[in-house]
């Protein structure tokens, strides 16, 4: 089975089990404030292929800077929720798989979450990740790429991530989970953003627009 495959399946087998946990009326105010981001101007806002991604600079938990500009390689940049999100793990660890294929593109891949530096460690130790995993916790990156959004603490309760909220490590702040790959001057040349946080990019579609760059 494919990563394209497999990452696909386990996401269908993750929303038949969340589904299986919520009652209705809360079910149906996930699915309403999806409708309301999609239909909102957020969309409108999200930065696509041949557009300039924004520089940032974040460290990691030991200290040492990453900074997009000047970078030799090309970098797919994934935005995610945080660790708490059984959506982005499942995306984390199919990113893993195919990560080999990634540097053996002259590429890198580096994830960027809300969440502080000690969480962000932490995702990467209990995924078994070979890629950073960087600290947005102020939301700063993610606003420059367009991609904030208010969550409503009522609702990311009621389908099981009261932890996250109630220990702080997230902000009342979300990313839209959305995935670019950047060329070495800084050019986006694929772009992947959808309200929808169940939709995710494709690992073995990454790997193609990796591909057709050479």
């Amino acid at each position: 089975m494919s990563a394209k495959q497999n990452l696909e399946q386990k996401i269908i087998n993750l929303q038949d089990q969340l589904l299986s946990s919520l009652d209705q009326k809360a079910y149906n105010g996930i699915l309403k404030r999806i409708e309301e981001l999609k239909s909102s101007i957020l969309i409108d806002s999200f930065l696509k292929s041949g557009d300039i991604a924004p520089n940032f600079k974040l460290r990691n938990y030991l200290g040492k800077s990453f900074e997009l500009k000047g970078q030799k390689k090309k970098i797919i940049l994934k935005f995610i929720r945080g660790g708490w999100c059984p959506y982005c793990y499942l995306e984390l660890r199919a990113l893993e798989e195919i990560l080999p294929q990634i540097r053996k593109e002259n590429a890198e891949l580096i994830a960027i979450s809300p969440e502080r530096q000690d969480y962000c460690l932490n995702t990467m130790e209990r995924n078994g990740l070979n890629f950073e995993v960087l600290s947005d916790a102020g939301g700063e990156v993610a606003r420059k790429y367009n991609l904030v959004f208010q969550k409503e603490t009522s609702v990311w309760e009621t389908i099981g991530f009261p932890e996250a909220t109630k220990a702080r490590t997230i902000s009342s702040e979300l990313p839209v989970p959305a995935t670019f790959i950047i060329d070495e001057q800084q050019i986006i040349q694929y772009s992947f953003s959808d309200p929808d946080y169940r939709q995710r990019a494709e690992p073995s579609e990454l790997l193609n627009a990796l591909l057709s760059m050479n």
